[in-house]
């Protein structure tokens, strides 16, 4: 399966959640979740879509990955701030948003390049990480 390293992924987040709160349970989106969620806004990329049905959602760093329900307020939040309508925009584009970091900058997936995007506000758009998968194995708690 070339999404394999998830299955680390997953067994690192577990641990540490556990070992913080030992009734911590991974709560994975379910197919019918997924799917309600791609009648609103599109594809989930395949690398994410594996995740949230394998692990759900997680910290990396200090950035919260979202689940499937933050997710839902997270593509409508961008989509409405990306209208302009206060006299600012976000600048990203082909990013699917999966996520907000502390200061509430957007980060995604570039759906042409894959790597993980961040927009920092007034400061312009920059690669966060090179792949989904550098980005956990980097910056989930070990």
């Amino acid at each position: 399966m070339e999404f394999d390293y998830l299955t680390g992924a997953r067994d690192r987040w577990l641990e540490f959640m556990c070992s913080c709160d030992p009734d911590f349970e991974i709560r994975p989106a379910t197919e019918a979740e997924m799917l309600d969620f791609e009648k609103e806004f599109g594809n989930i990329p395949a690398e994410y879509r594996y995740f949230l049905k394998k692990i759900g959602f997680c910290y990396v760093f200090s950035e919260h990955v979202d689940d499937i329900k933050s997710l839902i307020k997270s593509h409508r939040k961008f989509s409405e701030e990306s209208k302009g309508l206060d006299g600012w925009s976000w600048e990203m584009r082909d990013v699917f948003i999966i996520g907000w970091d502390g200061a509430g900058n957007p980060f995604g997936i570039c759906m042409k390049t894959q790597k993980i995007m961040i927009e920092y506000m007034g400061s312009g758009v920059e690669v966060f990480s090179d792949s989904f998968q550098e980005l956990l194995e980097n910056g989930l708690p070990s």
